[in-house]
């Protein structure tokens, strides 16, 4: 499987220019998930940022009656990570689990801020993308 959809992913900002693209991208590796294996299990570190190429996957946690609760579903095309256990070096509360066979490209978090730190424009995209998920359009 080549990069071509995540070098787009990170092109159509128009924040990142083709050559770069593919120079983040190259710090990505390849993963493949079986259906119903977790990507993520609650109280572990979530230390993966995964940029789903195919596949679908759900996030959930537990009530206080330990019942699951569904949080999140990710589709080809979005990132897949626990933000708060991600960016904050903390246990996650919640599970991601594959819903059918998934594949994609994963960075850790300590690749994703040498890339942060290294490319200004990985940085602005980065912004970007955080401004578009507190958006409500």
């Amino acid at each position: 499987m080549d990069k071509e959809r995540l070098i787009t992913f990170f092109h159509q900002t128009n924040l990142i220019t083709p050559s770069v693209a593919r120079t983040i991208a190259e710090q990505f590796d390849y993963k493949s998930i079986a259906k119903n294996q977790f990507h993520l299990v609650e109280g572990t570190l979530c230390d993966q940022y995964l940029f789903l190429e195919r596949g679908y996957m759900r996030a959930f946690a537990h009530d206080t009656l330990g019942n699951e609760v569904t949080t999140s579903f990710y589709a080809p095309g979005q990132v897949v990570f626990e933000v708060s256990s991600f960016f904050e070096r903390t246990k996650s509360l919640e599970n991601i689990q594959a819903l059918s066979d998934c594949e994609g490209w994963f960075i850790t978090y300590a690749q994703l801020n040498t890339l942060f730190h290294s490319l200004p424009e990985f940085r602005e995209f980065g912004r970007s993308m955080l401004v578009k998920g507190f958006s409500p359009i």
